[in-house]
């Protein structure tokens, strides 16, 4: 039994061997000699934007103006979440300049592992310098430029990140040895896995109603955005971010779908440190109370000094729990009765 279960986790770290994400891609540059002729109006020719969860990157060539200088590969990383200022990805990076009429004799550039980081620069890049010249390019003979087309790839491997979470894509991109613990959420363009054994451990059972090892699979015609990895992420222990690309509102929305109350419970104290920003206040109290994060409620209403309408004003009413109301009651009497004890003592003096 121990030396069968050994053999799957060897196969399992086999075939996802970078939790983080791997991005291989290939891109075909067409139209070379127009672009070696204008290339002092646009240096750089860039294929589109290839995304795994909260990072992307893209790739291409850069042509210095200056004559006699040589190409450059290029690649360019971006992280999604809006809210993040500075990050920094480490990267295994490797370039392949593909030979079209030769296969075999494609080249590999190997640039090893690589920081980007939007502390220093606008768009964090790595370039690529290689011996052939932009001269050479014009040539359609030449073996890395056919039919005036050349074909780049990558091969990037996100070895650590910095500043911002990443889900752990190994986690739900691969089935559970045990079908009975599997859950298959089918998207247009992914399939996710959710391990019933770990859903199970924060499910919420209403009467009537069914556990998750009885659901069948959900097919979600849409594409797969990150909502559902970042939450499983938090089903499986790691901690709740403000900063996420899939943002608190849609982590919650699933956490409510799946009747998993104690993974909103924990998002309670991020939210509660984001409470002295005023920036969307309003907003993070009405998710206090969608969600009954009765801490949430109670760590806003203790930091008020006073309560005014205005303050009242566009509160989910409808949604507040009898406890969160008789909470807003209790602090709201508790102001009114400090407020006239000071009226008194200016009184007296």
């Amino acid at each position: 039994m121990g030396a069968k279960q050994s053999q799957e986790r060897k196969s399992y770290l086999e075939d996802y061997p970078d939790p983080l994400g791997r991005f291989t891609s290939i891109y075909n540059i067409e139209n070379i000699s127009s672009i070696v002729a204008s290339r002092h109006q646009k240096s750089v020719t860039t294929a589109k934007w290839f995304v795994k969860m909260n990072i992307h990157f893209t790739h291409g060539i850069w042509m210095p103006v200056e004559r006699g200088a040589p190409l450059f590969l290029v690649v360019y990383c971006g992280v999604l979440c809006p809210e993040v200022k500075n990050w920094r990805v480490k990267a295994n990076v490797k370039f392949i300049l593909h030979d079209l009429n030769d296969v075999q004799n494609s080249v590999e550039y190997h640039c090893g592992d690589v920081w980007f980081d939007n502390y220093t620069h606008e768009k964090p890049v790595i370039y690529q310098d290689t011996n052939i010249s932009l001269d050479s390019l014009l040539n359609d003979s030449f073996g890395y430029v056919k039919d005036n087309m050349m074909r780049m790839a990558t091969d990037i491997r996100v070895l650590e990140v910095e500043g911002f979470h990443q889900p752990t894509v190994v986690n739900y991109r691969v089935p559970p040895t045990d079908p009975f613990y599997k859950q298959l959420c089918k998207f247009s363009d992914e399939e996710i896995y959710i391990n019933k054994a770990v859903m199970n451990t924060h499910w919420i059972l209403k009467p009537g109603g069914r556990p998750i090892r009885d659901l069948g699979d959900l097919d979600i015609p849409r594409p797969s955005t990150g909502t559902l990895e970042e939450f499983l992420d938090c089903a499986y222990g790691y901690p709740i971010q403000m900063d996420t690309r899939a943002g608190f509102w849609d982590i919650l929305r699933s956490a409510k779908l799946f009747n998993m109350r104690s993974v909103a419970q924990r998002a309670a104290q991020t939210i509660i440190h984001d409470l002295k920003y005023p920036k969307g206040l309003k907003q993070v109290i009405n998710l206090g109370i969608e969600f009954d994060m009765r801490r949430v409620v109670h760590s806003w209403l203790n930091g008020k000094k006073s309560i005014s309408k205005k303050d009242m004003e566009d509160l989910n009413i409808e949604k507040m729990s009898g406890e969160t109301m008789k909470a807003i009651v209790k602090r709201v009497l508790e102001l009114k009765k400090k407020e006239r004890k000071s009226r008194r003592i200016d009184f007296t003096r």
